[in-house]
């Protein structure tokens, strides 16, 4: 660009002469003494001024409406920020022609003077006023680097003339801009200066609303920003690197523009940022979301209720303003990771840690940065407490935040409340939050939600929808054009009347008639005359067909579907293939047979079937799977089934070792020195398949079906042989926890304790076996030390029953390392906390005065998780330090936050 004319003179030429006569009256009375630089500082002034009157006169800088909320003081930082921004480059008179370089910030300066003086339209006009130095700032910085420096384009006439055109669309663009940015001065000038009565009508009939004018703002900025871009990716210019800082700084979408977002979002490193958000939550939130828009667009039955709220999420999303987040999780009972509280809140925190259209950028609410670091400093997690906690600050910061629960019937039932009464707190602390939810009418949450507002969907409903699926479907057999009108309505009729509303009946009776022979009318009617009615006739017509199977499929089938009601994980193939195989009424296992996909799904009838994008089993519906637990199986008896297989699988696939000790140490062949993977991997049997889900999963199906139901039974006496006793380790037990040493992928949480040294009674601790094991407990020696990390163990994995008899007995209250007591502080478990106080704990035990366990560090994770209870323990009877640090914080002003 040359130096004349600049293009605040083009823009100023192309406004109307009433605007143009205002800029230079301003110019004059103004006065051009001082730099544009020496102007920005007195418009800081200004704003600094305004917030200090605020805060003397105790006026809030929030404005509320019916409709909305503003923040003033938000607008007043992000006006200063940008501001500083502009200063940071240098003094821009220099760049500039010094008569018209000051006039936007001349007219700027006015227009804010006349605003913060008066009372109309206040709230918006400075959100408007307040990002006006971002677009001056953005322009500036383009027309620096791209105009007016010798730029050097690539070798070739063609693309020295496209670079040419770029500069000139990019000078085009920014008179706009310019051009724009009066306009708007120009009506922040008319909104101050008219009367009341003109200004309504000037607003209403001849002016846009300051919101459009920002709207227009804001889209005349990306086009200069895109124009930028352009001539970035056409030039060879060899930047400094205070050129590529200053283009760095106009990366950020115009999602920042408005709102908070500028404030609370930060830019940081793509690994940090995916290790961060990895962290919080590594649930597939996203992948589950277009697994059901691609069923949604197939046509898929079973799924009603998911699909409609599948297109609430899309609407929101879509809709979804700048400053705005959103969260959305599909429940799935069959799931480990998406039916539990705590795995639903860190989901959801992930989602909240940008706003919804920053979703795919490399920003990160400031608030979480660092967090999972500090986290694990502490000792503790994401736990349900912290999520909620973490989950109400950052939605503090948005206008507005959807979070969006399918299926919430399908949490787990046992727990759920914790997430309803998380979700409560979360909504009741902030009235930005808007909480939808689809569920069955389970009564607990029934009664949850009875004062809120509830659209109910009944199966009847869906009538008019599931005869349009049944002709879209059957029509596409050629044989369907043949039949009379007459039998269309017959056959849609019996649809109707026999599906009671469910799409899977409809699906399943589709696809059986889909495959029959003879289509004409008195077969087809034969045919729907004995289906059943309904979904759970037609499943106990599945369940009596695999009755009538011989025995060995017929356990088969039974052995699947229980491993896949009560699977801690979702099994592939090869999992399911193995278990299966196995019969817990069986003394010995026989030979291991590879199954295909086909396979097992034809010896199950269907009830299974294999999710062909994650490759792993599940139930063909919900629905089928409530059949189940209510006519054959339930939870605990499926857990009870697990237990017994993978004790017997282990107990057959794991040989004797002389690797360790009778104790579970290293053997003196080895001296000290722990053997190699490879050694302590071949304690397996080869002539067995290894199954690492039942080598990872196995004992915590038997903590799962653990009851005083199962005293007596055989799952504890298999538990006693796997174990061997209190004291000598059985070989069996040695050789599991040498190959489970050898495991690299990540080890589910309690497994992740166990090492070649823990003895059997600690193990019990940790996957809280403890009726099958009753007599241990009874008879323990207290006098003993060898196990002295029990009580710890079982208070970190939170086993009540384990804890509580062991304090009762006196056993371990003081001994240990860490001691329990400090375990209950840093796990935040404040029932073993008092119960371990009104045991008489010895405080002064607690830990050493000083290291990773003294009383300062344990007062800074009481802080850390608001635990006033704990915080007062450790002040008055420890004497932990309130200015103690801990990443950086003190706890007292992390309590006082």
């Amino acid at each position: 660009m040359t130096q004349e004319p600049c293009l605040w003179t083009k823009a100023r030429e192309e406004l109307p002469q009433e605007v143009r006569d205002w800029l230079q009256t301003i110019s004059g009375s103004l006065g051009l003494e001082l730099t544009a630089t020496q102007q920005l500082d007195q418009i800081i002034g200004h704003a600094r001024q305004k917030q200090d009157q605020l805060e003397k006169n105790h006026r809030s800088f929030v404005i509320e409406t019916t409709n909305h909320k503003w923040d003033l003081g938000q607008y007043f930082d992000r006006m200063v920020h940008w501001l500083d921004k502009f200063k940071g480059i240098g003094d821009v008179a220099s760049s500039f022609d010094p008569l018209h370089s000051a006039l936007p910030w001349a007219a700027f300066r006015f227009v804010l003077q006349a605003i913060l003086a008066g009372k109309e339209h206040t709230d918006s006009l400075v959100r408007l006023l307040s990002l006006i130095p971002h677009f001056v700032f953005s322009g500036y910085v383009l027309e620096f680097v791209y105009t007016q420096q010798s730029i050097r384009f690539k070798q070739g006439t063609k693309v020295a003339d496209v670079g040419a055109k770029s500069i000139i669309n990019l000078e085009e663009q920014l008179v706009k801009l310019y051009v724009s940015i009066f306009d708007a001065l120009w009506y922040g000038h008319l909104a101050q200066t008219r009367n009341k009565t003109k200004q309504r009508i000037v607003a209403l009939f001849h002016f846009r609303e300051p919101t459009d004018l920002l709207d227009g703002l804001k889209a005349q900025h990306q086009q200069v920003i895109q124009c930028g871009e352009e001539c970035r990716r056409i030039s060879d210019l060899g930047m400094s690197f205070e050129y590529i800082n200053l283009l760095e700084e106009l990366q950020g979408s115009v999602a920042d523009l408005d709102g908070h977002v500028l404030k609370v979002l930060i830019w940081v490193d793509e690994q940090e940022r995916n290790r961060t958000l990895t962290k919080i939550s590594g649930v597939l939130f996203r992948k589950h979301h277009e697994e059901i828009k691609r069923k949604r667009t197939e046509g898929t039955s079973g799924s009603g209720k998911t699909f409609l709220i599948s297109r609430v999420i899309d609407y929101c999303v879509d809709n979804a303003q700048d400053d705005e987040a959103i969260a959305f999780f599909y429940c799935k009972r069959d799931e480990g990771t998406r039916r539990e509280p705590q795995d639903i809140l860190q989901s959801i925190l992930r989602q909240l840690s940008t706003t919804s259209k920053q979703s795919q950028t490399g920003t990160i609410h400031r608030a979480l940065r660092g967090v999972p670091d500090r986290l694990e400093a502490m000792g503790t997690t994401f736990d349900i407490p912290n999520c909620q906690r973490l989950i109400s600050m950052v939605t503090k910061d948005y206008s507005r935040t959807n979070i969006i629960v399918d299926a919430l019937d399908e949490c787990d039932k046992d727990s759920r409340w914790e997430l309803l009464e998380a979700l409560a707190a979360i909504t009741n602390e902030n009235h930005g939050v808007r909480l939808f939810v689809s569920s069955r009418t389970d009564d607990d949450i029934q009664r949850h939600f009875q004062q809120e507002p509830i659209i109910k969907i009944f199966a009847a409903d869906n009538s008019d929808d599931i005869n349009l699926f049944v002709r879209q479907r059957l029509s596409q057999d050629s044989r369907w054009n043949d039949l009379a009108p007459h039998v269309h309505r017959d056959i849609e009729s019996v649809f109707r009347n026999k599906s009671e509303g469910m799409f899977q009946w409809a699906a399943l009776q589709v696809k059986q008639l889909s495959q029959a022979a003879s289509w004409n009318e008195s077969s087809l009617k034969s045919h729907l005359s004995g289906a059943p009615k309904g979904l759970e006739a037609l499943y106990a017509i599945i369940w009596h067909q695999i009755e009538q199977r011989s025995q060995y499929e017929r356990q088969q089938a039974k052995n699947a579907i229980q491993w896949v009601l009560c699977a801690l994980k979702p099994l592939p193939t090869v999992d399911l293939s193995t278990m299966m195989q196995i019969n817990p009424e069986a003394n010995i296992i026989g030979p291991i047979e590879k199954l295909s996909d086909r396979e097992i799904q034809s010896i199950c009838g269907n009830l299974l079937i294999l999710d062909k994008r994650l490759r792993v089993w599940r139930f063909c519906h919900l629905s089928a799977l409530e059949y189940i637990e209510k006519n054959h199986y339930s939870l605990t008896e499926a857990h009870y089934h697990a237990s017994v297989c993978s004790l017997k699988f282990l107990q057959r696939g794991l040989r004797p070792s002389s690797l360790l000790s009778r104790n579970g140490s290293p053997s003196q062949e080895y001296g000290a020195v722990t053997p190699s993977r490879k050694t302590r991997a071949a304690v397996w049997d080869s002539s067995l398949v290894r199954n690492d889900y039942i080598i990872l999963h196995g004992l915590r199906h038997v903590g799962q079906a653990d009851s005083p139901a199962i005293t007596n039974t055989e799952l504890a006496c298999q538990v006693r042989q796997f174990l061997g006793s209190t004291g000598p380790q059985s070989p069996t037990f040695q050789a599991w926890k040498s190959i489970l040493s050898t495991l690299k992928y990540h080890k589910p949480h309690q497994t992740g304790f166990v090492s070649l040294v823990s003895p059997p009674l600690e193990v019990a601790a940790i996957f809280g076996l403890f009726h099958s094991l009753r007599d241990w407990w009874d008879t323990l020696d207290t006098s003993v030390e060898n196990n002295s990390s029990a009580l710890a163990l079982a208070i970190r994995f939170k086993n009540e029953k384990i804890w509580k008899h062991l304090i009762e007995r006196g056993f371990g209250i003081n001994t240990g390392s860490p001691r329990p007591l400090t375990v209950a502080i840093k796990s935040n478990y404040t029932t073993a906390f008092e119960t371990l106080i009104n045991a008489n704990s010895d405080t002064v035990h607690a830990e050493s005065a000083s290291g990773l366990y003294s009383p300062d560090y344990l007062l800074n994770i009481a802080a850390w998780n608001s635990n006033t209870s704990l915080i007062l323990f450790l002040v008055k009877e420890l004497g932990a330090d309130v200015n103690s640090r801990l990443s950086g914080m003190s706890a007292l002003i992390k309590a006082l936050e």
